[in-house]
Parts: structure tokens; sequence; C-alpha cells
């Protein structure tokens, strides 16, 4: 059986680690897809209110967690910037993903081979009778995805334009 990954110095290199990947503290990009929600759930209790306290100075307190969610306000503080549903959008209406429901691994799998996350752009190019989506993923090779409203109101959009 293999311990822990330790670092050079003899520690416990999990924690740093998990920490380094979510904020992206080496990179300056912070990671947001399955591989990473382990590591999220680690760290979600165990850091103290001094690491909070950095974390909240190096990101700032108005800034989303990893899925898009703003770290104080929750989905409501999403609404009241205008954002809604993707099930809510029109056929036409070109958007922006800020957010992607990150409770279910197998969906957040889904998404992402889509490029589906915080941040693309999207357009509607059909909406149908039974409520299925085809969008238009801007940087996807295979810019059409077919989605249907399970997944359509598990990711939250703002509007680019009207």
């Amino acid at each position: 059986m293999t311990g822990p990954p330790v670092t050079e110095s003899g520690h416990d290199d999990r924690r740093g680690g998990d920490l380094e990947i979510l904020t992206g503290l080496r990179t300056g990009k912070r990671s947001f897809y399955p591989e990473y929600i382990r590591s999220a759930e680690r760290l979600e209790h165990a850091i103290s209110l001094q690491v909070e306290a950095l974390l909240l100075k190096r990101f700032g307190h108005d800034s989303p967690c990893p899925h898009g969610v703003p770290l104080f306000g929750g989905l409501p503080a999403l609404r009241r910037q205008g954002a809604v549903t993707l099930s809510e959008a029109a056929a036409g209406d070109s958007l922006e993903i800020l957010h992607v429901w990150e409770k279910d691994k197998r969906f957040l799998e889904f998404v992402d081979a889509l490029r589906l996350r915080p941040g693309a752009h999207i357009k509607v190019h059909a909406r149908e009778y039974d409520q299925t989506m085809t969008l238009v993923v801007e940087g996807r090779p295979k810019r059409l995805v077919h989605l249907g409203l399970p997944a359509t109101i598990r990711i939250w959009v703002r509007h680019l334009s009207r």
C-alpha cells in the first residue's frame, strides 16, 4: 500500500495539491471539471478561516466557484444578475454559460465532452416542441449540439444580445 503524495520536504502534499488544482495558484487557471470534484469535496470543510480569507483575497468576494456559482449568494445571486436556465432561452438567443450543475459527475463529463462550461459562448439554433434544443457551440469542431430538458435546466446562462 502506498502512502499519500509527499513534497520534497516529506510533508503530505494532498491538500496543497488539491488547493493548487482548484484555485490555479500556480497556473493562474482554475479547474472546472469532474476530475477536480473530489478535490473540492476534500477541501470544502477542511480549510481554516485563515485559508478561506486568503482565497477570498486572491479571487475576490464576488468571484464564482469553478462551476460558476458566486461564492456568496449562490444561484439566487446569479438570478439577480439576470441569469436564466438554458431551458428558458429562445431560438436565436446568443448566450454565455455562467454555471453548470456540479452535483452529478456523469453530467459534468457529458457537458465537458460537448465543451459546455462556464465562459463558453453558444447560440440557440432551434428549440423544438418537445423542449429539446439544438445549440451552436463556439470553438467546437462539430458545432451543433442537441440537448433535452434534463440538461438545459442544469445550465445557467446570460444573454449576450437580444
